[in-house]
């Protein structure tokens, strides 16, 4: 291999794996939780990949007041 192709390599290797992060992040998945107030409730929300814990309990608070 020459040096030119070399570099194109270790320039487009990591900005593919990048762009395949950000793609899997604004995925979209169905989270299923259940609470217990003496009697089991299942309930669901849905929530990209890429969102934090603190945006899942949000959303799931939400969700327990309406």
């Amino acid at each position: 291999m020459t040096f030119q192709k070399d570099w194109e390599e270790v320039i487009q290797k990591p900005n593919e794996k990048f762009w395949i992060q950000e793609k899997r992040a604004d995925e979209v998945i169905q989270i299923t939780y259940s609470f217990w107030d003496g009697s089991g409730h299942r309930r669901h929300v849905q929530m990209k990949k890429g969102n934090i814990i603190h945006e899942f309990l949000q959303k799931c608070l939400e969700n327990l007041r309406n």
